[in-house]
């Protein structure tokens, strides 16, 4: 993980800082790790355009506020994908799915829910065929396009994104990726205990 200015971060965003502003104050934003602002003293990390970048794809599926809710409650998963889409061949997915009918005996449940994970093409069509669940609507979102975006335009700025965002196995990234996976977790216990 590499730490960005201001600037380089609304460069590589694609944003401006009045923009990125408002998107804070309507809790549109995502950035690393499933916050919604950016870390003391300005600074920014580069997983943070990537969680940005990742909300705008989302969007026109969701609208903003709903993609930056799933980027944050997700970036465990999307850590991942990017994780992954730099050390393997195949591109990487990020999978949205829209759950919509259970089938239970011939018989649909109506049942509503996301769930967000990552794929290889082939990984997303091999689970496809044993699903149990009738997707509402799926979206996927190529990790490696949005990563090659992100270079590209640190390239024409001047600054080095050469290297892997995320080396899985840093034990920073670990404890990081298990505190947003618990903090999902007790977000949907808390939400599942209400009357």
């Amino acid at each position: 993980m590499q730490k960005l200015n201001s600037q380089q971060f609304y460069a590589l965003s694609g944003t401006v800082r009045p923009t990125f502003k408002t998107a804070i104050n309507r809790q549109e934003a995502a950035l690393s790790f499933g916050i919604g602002h950016k870390l003391a003293g300005g600074i920014f990390l580069d997983l943070d355009v990537i969680a940005w970048r990742l909300t705008d794809e989302l969007t026109p599926a969701f609208g903003r506020k709903l993609a930056a809710a799933l980027i944050k409650g997700f970036s465990d998963v999307w850590c991942e994908a990017v994780s992954n889409a730099d050390r393997l061949p195949e591109p990487i997915f990020l999978v949205v799915v829209e759950q919509g009918h259970k089938l239970q005996g011939g018989m649909r449940a109506t049942y509503e829910g996301v769930n967000v994970g990552q794929a290889t093409m082939a990984e997303f069509a091999k689970a496809s065929v044993k699903a149990k669940m009738v997707p509402k609507r799926i979206t996927l979102v190529n990790v490696n396009a949005v990563l090659a975006t992100i270079r590209s335009k640190a390239a024409d700025i001047g600054f080095n994104l050469s290297a892997p965002f995320i080396v899985m196995d840093d034990p920073l990234f670990i404890q990081a990726r298990e505190e947003a996976r618990k903090s999902r977790e007790a977000r949907v216990a808390r939400i599942g205990a209400r009357p």
